[in-house]
């Protein structure tokens, strides 16, 4: 009897824990406001910050919608994210952030170094959250309707870290650029991202054009400050010679005609002999005529029709002309977003002259090729 007593009162123990908790972690989701995206922008020497929120409400307000933004300004990110909470009257919650936007008045203007500290020491803050710059103010980005979705931070952070063995576009998050600002050149990349209005019009919200995001350019920072921005093809050139980035499409001539190749694979190796990095680059190439987007959510082609070598040779010698045109950029403006330095170190050791050892006095060759996979 006693046995069935002590059950008894551990089951109603347990249940009322259980009941308590859920209570009290319903009224702090009550009074947060969830903020997915964050732009941040400079205006009249303050930080303005963007905010796109979804927040379970009550009465009227509909949960689960991804349009609604606030914007906030102070003369320090901590005020300005703080300023947040009074407009939404809820406590700001930056743990479900998935995506962090620089405007361009602002990577033009500020060191960006106090900012990211600001998110790095954060314990809510995702390290894994994309971080990008953009045209115009990161304010009118967050304040675009998306084409295919109903959140602009949802949307542009899936694909971008989809698109690095997609479409060949090098992307990054808030650690990897965090780290790239402290290693030897302390050099490091953000996608540049620009809006594109189309023709369509949200029905929930006609008097809003929508829009989609083109983000096939990089631009560059060192030591935390704006230092040019990667052209298009510049920026193929860089994805060429970074691993783990697939999914370059050459489009060539053949007996008059145009012909789609796509890498969807490729072998990369760095070697160095007698002062020389040796970049190799094998580009496994197959004709892109007819895909299936149903295989493991990828483009995969499925004719074995075989490649002429003319082809192969047309993609070599453009590839080669944009690995080239990006190593220019990358001696004229002395960075590093290859991690060739960081290879240097492995290889021969850290020293004080690899610390600072300029890009023009690395000699470096490429080999590329192109075959049939």
């Amino acid at each position: 009897m006693n046995s069935l007593k002590r059950l008894g009162v551990f089951l109603l123990v347990a249940t009322l824990l259980v009941l308590v908790s859920v209570g009290f972690k319903g009224k702090d989701i009550h009074d947060r406001a969830i903020i997915v995206g964050l732009g941040i922008d400079l205006v009249d020497d303050q930080i303005e910050v963007t905010a796109e929120v979804i927040s379970p409400g009550n009465g009227s307000e509909q949960v689960g919608t991804y349009s609604k933004t606030v914007s906030a300004t102070g003369k320090t990110l901590a005020q300005a994210v703080q300023n947040t909470s009074q407009l939404t009257g809820k406590e700001a919650s930056l743990g479900q952030c998935v995506l962090l936007v620089f405007g361009e008045q602002l990577v033009a203007q500020q060191n960006l170094g106090q900012l990211l500290e600001f998110f790095v020491k954060s314990d809510s803050f995702k390290e894994t959250a994309t971080v990008c710059c953009c045209k115009g103010t990161a304010k009118q980005l967050f304040e675009s309707v998306e084409a295919l979705s109903g959140s602009v931070s949802l949307s542009l952070s899936a694909m971008m870290q989809s698109q690095a063995k997609e479409i060949a576009i090098p992307t990054t998050n808030l650690l990897s650029f965090a780290r790239s600002q402290r290693e030897l050149l302390q050099t490091g990349f953000l996608n540049y991202v620009e809006t594109v209005s189309t023709n369509n019009q949200s029905s929930n919200n006609q008097s809003k054009p929508q829009v989609y995001f083109v983000y096939n350019k990089v631009a560059v920072f060192a030591k935390h400050q704006f230092v040019c921005l990667l052209s298009q093809s510049q920026t193929v050139g860089f994805s060429l010679l970074k691993n783990n980035v697939s999914g370059n499409m050459f489009v060539v001539q053949h007996n008059g005609n145009d012909v789609a190749l796509r890498s969807d694979q490729k072998d990369l190796s760095v070697t160095f002999k007698n002062g020389v990095a040796h970049f190799s680059v094998t580009l496994k190439l197959q004709l892109a005529q007819t895909d299936n987007f149903g295989q493991n959510n990828s483009f995969v082609v499925k004719n074995n029709k075989q490649i002429p070598q003319e082809l192969l040779d047309q993609v070599q010698l453009e590839a080669q002309a944009l690995a080239n045109d990006f190593w220019q950029m990358q001696t004229q403006y002395n960075f590093d977003i290859v991690g060739l330095h960081e290879l240097l170190r492995s290889k021969f050791g850290t020293n004080s002259n690899l610390c600072c050892l300029p890009m023009q006095q690395i000699a470096v060759e490429f080999s590329i090729s192109a075959q049939e996979k």
